[in-house]
Parts: C-alpha cells; structure tokens; sequence
C-alpha cells in the first residue's frame, strides 16, 4: 500500500487507488475535537464518516464490504465486525459507522481505544485500510 496519508491530524490510513476526501467524528451529533485529539466524556453512540473518492459507481450506488476492530490499549477487542456489506448513494461515497460506548469497560477514569477499519470496493482493486486514536473520559 505504501505510506499513510493523514487526514485532519486524526486519522491515518493507506490505500491503492482511492483516497479519504474527509472524516469527522461525532458523539451524540456533536463533534468531539478537543486539542487536536478526539476526545468523548460517559456513555454515548459515537459516529464516523469518510468521504471517499475512487470507489466505482454502479447504477446510482457504491457498493463496499468493510471490517473494523475498536481495542484497548493493551489490545483487548471492545467491538469487532468482519466482512460486513453496505453502501453509499452520495458522491462522493460516504462510510459511516456507529458504536456504542455504554459497554466499555469501567474501573479506570480514561480510557484509550484504537479504531481499525478495512473497507473494500466491491466492483473495483479499490482498498483503505487505516486507524484513529480515542481518547474516552469515563
């Protein structure tokens, strides 16, 4: 794939033939920037989207398969979902994916999780494969 390309100093990834336009991050349909990290204070539904560009279009849809793995710091999975299938209808293609965070883990104030995402165009060679860092105040 070759070296990762950052976008907005959050979220890193490689690819061959398409490109992440854009991403944002929200908490409850607020964005959660706090000094160029992403933070988010107690339980709440988390949402990233990416605007995508090189995926082909089919009819009037991009079509894509995606996997994502949410750890722990010290590695330990919180959510994990392979080979799961959706797609996008706006131009450029946009990925969204929610998650719940009432069922992390409690005992520690913060906590620090790592989301790893994979997702394949269906009708092409396009591939991103890519991570962020949260940071969660329990």
């Amino acid at each position: 794939f070759g070296d990762y390309y950052v976008v907005d100093k959050k979220l890193y990834y490689k690819s061959n033939l398409a490109k992440i336009q854009s991403a944002y991050f929200k908490v409850n349909k607020k964005p959660i920037y706090r000094d160029d990290e992403l933070w988010v204070n107690g339980s709440s539904i988390l949402s990233t989207n990416m605007d995508i560009t090189g995926f082909k279009q089919v009819g009037s849809k991009y079509y894509y398969t995606y996997s994502i793995c949410i750890t722990y710091e010290n590695g330990e999975v919180f959510i994990k979902a392979e080979n799961m299938q959706d797609y996008s209808v706006s131009n450029p293609c946009n990925f969204g994916f929610d998650y719940d965070t009432s069922y992390l883990k409690k005992g520690a104030s913060t906590k620090i999780l790592y989301f790893n995402f994979l997702i394949k165009d269906k009708y092409s060679d396009a591939i991103i494969q890519g991570f962020y860092k949260l940071r969660f105040l329990l």
